[in-house]
């Protein structure tokens, strides 16, 4: 008897410890990430890559996973002609060999490789707490709390006070709205990026269950050489040429992360005319989702001119 409480007991103990080892990064999570940066006054590169988890390594005495990025990018230009040799063409993103980072995770922290090692993210959060150095930023807090079902598991997503009136939202082993890596908005680096999706097992969990998570080269390509986006720089209004795509939502982001709704569109039209009267003088980037996945524009607005 004694000797069947222990196998019991052992069996109990294996249980509870597989339970403690599983973590964020098991069952092949992958990111999908798409940005556009400003690398000079008129040359925009547009990025669409996925960070995956492939292996362990042993850094600092801590067990870390390797985390690798792959993707493609192109450049474009929306200044005079000609085209400077610098702003054409397409380009590889990240390697499939060679781990771009380090990442572990425990008790609800996420830690990343960086001379040394550092938090990255801290989701031991509450209503009202001011988000931790982890973030780079003392001045945002957290308004709300909610949940996203991950796998069977419930992800804590917390909601954060804004400016400019864009909510941003920080989801619990996952990353937040504009990435994983990528600094959290409003983080002046030229760049604006997305968080397009997220999924393990090859299942999409964010923003929703119906997108494929990796990049493909036919997105690139869609980008290039579909919709026609017209005058840039805009004012006041925008006219889009969707080329018998089905267009489905239309969004305008700034450089700092800020995204504003211009149309939620269903069907196909010749041409969409798109108001923004009330938007600052800058750079910005059109997200276009179609039935052919999302398509990003550069585009320069100039109300004031």
């Amino acid at each position: 008897m004694r000797f069947k409480l222990t196998i019991i007991g052992l069996f109990l103990l294996l249980i509870v410890k597989f339970s403690f080892t599983q973590t964020y990064f098991d069952n092949n999570p992958l990111w999908r990430i798409s940005s556009i940066c400003l690398t000079d006054a008129y040359c925009f590169n547009y990025n669409d890559y996925n960070y995956f988890v492939g292996g362990d390594t042993i850094i600092y005495s801590h067990i870390y996973k390797k985390l690798y990025m792959y993707g493609v990018g192109y450049h474009d230009w929306i200044g005079p002609q000609p085209i400077p040799q610098s702003c054409q063409g397409y380009f590889t993103i990240g390697s499939t060999d060679v781990p771009f980072n380090y990442i572990r995770d425990t008790l609800n922290l996420i830690y990343t490789v960086d001379n040394p090692e550092h938090c990255l993210y801290d989701f031991n959060l509450n209503v009202g707490d001011t988000l931790p150095i982890c973030y780079g930023t003392s001045n945002q807090t957290v308004l709300s709390i909610d949940s996203l079902l991950v796998n069977g598991n419930y992800r804590k997503q917390f909601h954060l006070s804004h400016s400019g009136g864009e909510s941003q939202i920080i989801i619990e082993g996952i990353g937040h709205d504009r990435g994983f890596l990528e600094g959290l908005p409003p983080l002046l680096d030229g760049c604006a990026n997305q968080l397009v999706c997220y999924s393990v097992n090859n299942v999409s969990y964010y923003p929703n269950g119906n997108l494929d998570c990796h990049f493909t080269n036919a997105v690139t390509e869609l980008n290039n050489n579909s919709l026609k986006i017209h005058p840039n720089p805009a004012h006041k209004y925008i006219f889009i040429e969707p080329n018998n795509l089905f267009v489905k939502n239309i969004t305008l982001i700034d450089l700092i992360g800020r995204s504003y709704v211009l149309a939620e569109v269903k069907g196909i039209d010749s041409v969409y005319r798109i108001d923004i009267p009330d938007l600052s003088d800058g750079y910005y980037y059109l997200s276009i989702i179609t039935n052919l996945g999302t398509v990003n524009k550069p585009i320069v607005i100039n109300n004031n001119h």
